[in-house]
């Protein structure tokens, strides 16, 4: 007879019993777990993120990221989240920790897309593979980057069993293609295009990638800083949702508020500075910033979207409210709205409120400042409005000083170029570090432009070379001619040096200073011509909103010493009204129906060609390097360009940059504004190159 195996191997489990287990465990459903579990649980914080905080992660940090996490989870309902935060706030890492929640706990394809291909790099490289590398349950699980293994991962796509992560830009309509995606990460959404290759939208694109999850349910989370009011997606989906808000207790009473930047105190009665603090809207008890984590992870997320229902049955939460309504008030119906949240950077854990009013006095009277600062901290979109300056009082603060001579103050020049029927209209711009202009040189070329004599004389002008204070002469680094009028002309003159751009004005408050070139010649076959002409795009809505903004600078006139304001527009006194008249002959006009913003002529049939002028040669001076060089490297390249400043000239990182004096005898260098400047005596022409110059730094150290 055999045995009783149980009997035979005493201490062994019934083999049908082990069997029975397993299977229960088996058919079991996994528990719930939320992203902020599994981030709280699993997370690890990788060195290489750049994160201060390195190690596990950990939710008391960033409390306010805990329940955004929690809407991303798939047992939660909720199928589009928006997180409209500041720079710089941790507001990505709930993305990441959804990556990780989904590797981990319900596989599936997961498509992150960035601004651009490069972002996406660098997303992976700072945010993705460092989480991967130092978290155990993934690393186990993502399979190893082996680039020429069609199995393994890569640096944009990360394959474990059950899915993919798919990293791309929303540039380029190919990454768009061919996906199909059950979770989708949108990162930064204000700066995406809002059409790519032609193809359409790219957020309609991204969202047409989950198309075949939608039965099983699909997450989309939509993150970004917001950009320009009317064109700010993110400012857009986060108004579609339920506009959650965080609402934090007082540290005295207990009453629950927002803290808004209005109320930041830091002045006292008598305008003097105190700690930044805010003061209770309940009991009127001061709340410092060292109260601020505490708050923080005792706040709730309420929603606050207006109800569009003519039966007022469900109002937004009041300004302040009691403790014991505080369930009351986070109870309250979203009537079909998905979750959107909006912060600003007074709960941010790695901002103090003194660095955010340092931060604000800092830049509150510079308009591009003050648009940083309210993007990126107070995260709201910047509404454009722009004060067009009056020509009557532009021509009062001109300066004396030498034209056709490159300012002590400066080390780049670029010219511009207007084309119209009867003539040609230039003038030549010298650039110092924060955007500092000085127009050092212009005329007027008479003559039918359809033909080769004009420009034969614009030729002259694009080679001249202009003497710094100790005699040396420097060229022209772009000159621009602006083709949308006979643009084979254009095109022909601009094939003469590598120097000459050929440019064509783009609308748009989107558009960068200077786009990508489009090349122009082409062979038989349809191929570029190497060498050939090229088109470059002008962003003419973003700078002239610049210019107006350099031009109010140039309103607070030169000081005591004769310095202008960093920034100003700097024009000779040789210069008249009807020049100024022609620069500030358009004004920015909102769309009742949109919130857009364009630009349109103050008067109709107003000439303009000064500012179309000032505005290309500004696009230029950022393309050659005006618009990033830091400090080390403007003062590289004063050093190159300028012998040492005369004594009594402001320091070039001061405060100030003073205008130069005027010579007591100008002689050929007196330029009357009816009468174009004499040229310089047979200037040497710039070696001519075949292509466009490839790194400008290079074009302008010229050493």
């Amino acid at each position: 007879m055999r045995p009783n195996s149980a009997s035979a191997l005493p201490g062994l489990a019934n083999g049908a019993t082990v069997f029975a287990a397993s299977l229960a465990r088996g058919l079991r459903p996994p528990p719930r777990v939320t992203v902020s579990q599994w981030a709280a649980d699993k997370r690890i914080v990788g060195a290489e993120s750049g994160s201060p905080h390195p190690g596990p992660w950990d939710n008391d940090r960033v409390p306010h990221l805990v329940e955004p996490m929690d809407c991303l989870s798939f047992s939660d309902p909720s199928t589009h989240i928006v997180i409209l935060g500041p720079a710089q706030s941790a507001k990505s890492e709930g993305g990441v920790n959804l990556v990780g929640y989904v590797i981990d706990v319900e596989p599936a394809p997961v498509l992150i897309v960035l601004p651009s291909l490069d972002e996406g790099k660098k997303y992976n490289k700072t945010k993705l593979q460092p989480t991967i590398d130092e978290t155990p349950s993934l690393r186990d699980k993502v399979r190893d980057d082996k680039s020429r293994d069609a199995t393994g991962s890569t640096a944009l796509m990360k394959r474990y069993r059950g899915g993919f992560c798919i990293v791309t830009g929303a540039n380029s309509s190919k990454g768009l293609q061919m996906i199909s995606a059950r979770v989708l990460i949108r990162e930064e959404i204000s700066e995406w295009p809002f059409d790519v290759d032609g193809r359409g939208d790219p957020m309609d694109l991204s969202e047409d990638r989950l198309t075949a999850w939608r039965q099983r349910g699909v997450k989309i989370l939509d993150v970004s800083t917001p950009g320009l009011a009317g064109y700010c997606r993110i400012s857009a989906n986060e108004a579609k949702g339920d506009r959650r808000r965080r609402y934090l207790p007082c540290p005295a009473c207990g009453w629950y508020q927002q803290l808004e930047w209005r109320r930041l105190r830091y002045l006292d009665e008598d305008g003097r500075r105190v700690p930044a603090h805010f003061r209770c809207q309940h009991c009127d008890g001061r709340i410092e910033h060292h109260h601020k984590l505490a708050m923080n992870r005792a706040g709730v997320w309420l929603p606050t979207y207006v109800d569009d229902d003519a039966v007022n049955d469900n109002p937004a939460p009041p300004a302040c409210i009691a403790p014991e309504m505080i369930d009351v008030w986070r109870g309250r119906s979203p009537r079909g709205r998905q979750p959107s949240y909006a912060f600003w950077a007074v709960i941010n854990p790695f901002t103090s409120w003194e660095d955010l009013v340092k931060d604000y006095l800092d830049r509150k009277d510079t308009p591009s400042k003050l648009k940083t600062f309210t993007q990126q901290k107070l995260a709201e979109p910047w509404e454009e409005t722009v004060d067009v300056p009056e020509a009557q009082l532009l021509v009062k603060v001109t300066a004396d000083f030498p034209v056709r001579r490159l300012p002590p103050g400066a080390a780049i020049l670029t010219g511009m170029c207007d084309v119209q029927g009867d003539r040609l209209e230039w003038s030549v711009y010298a650039w110092g570090p924060y955007m500092s202009g000085w127009e050092i040189d212009w005329g007027v070329i008479p003559g039918d432009t359809t033909l080769p004599g004009v420009w034969e004389k614009l030729w002259q002008v694009v080679r001249r070379q202009y003497p710094n204070a100790a005699g040396k002469l420097w060229p022209v680094d772009a000159f621009g001619i602006d083709s949308g009028y006979n643009s084979n002309q254009v095109y022909m003159f601009s094939r003469k040096a590598a120097h000459l751009y050929a440019t064509d004005g783009r609308a748009g408050a989107l558009r960068p200073a200077l786009g990508a070139a489009s090349p122009v010649d082409v062979s038989i076959a349809g191929k570029t011509l190497k060498g050939g002409a090229q088109i470059w795009p002008i962003g003419t809505h973003p700078m002239k909103a610049e210019v107006y903004g350099a031009l109010g600078l140039t309103l607070a006139g030169a000081d005591e010493h004769g310095a202008f304001r960093p920034g100003a527009l700097i024009y000779s006194k040789l210069r008249t009204i009807e020049h100024f008249e022609q620069l500030t002959a358009e004004h920015l006009v909102k769309s009742e129906t949109d919130n857009r913003t364009s630009w349109q002529k103050r008067k109709a049939n107003q000439p303009n060609e000064a500012l179309d002028i000032a505005v290309g040669a500004r696009a230029l001076a950022y393309h050659v390097g005006a618009g990033w060089l830091d400090d080390a490297g403007w003062r590289q390249l004063m050093t190159a360009r300028q012998a040492p400043p005369p004594a009594g000239h402001a320091d070039l990182f001061s405060t100030a940059l003073a205008a130069p004096s005027m010579e007591p005898s100008p002689g050929a260098n007196a330029v009357r504004p009816e009468d174009a400047p004499a040229a310089e005596p047979a200037p040497p022409a710039p070696a001519p190159a075949a292509t466009p110059l490839s790194n400008p730094l290079l074009a302008l150290a010229n050493l």
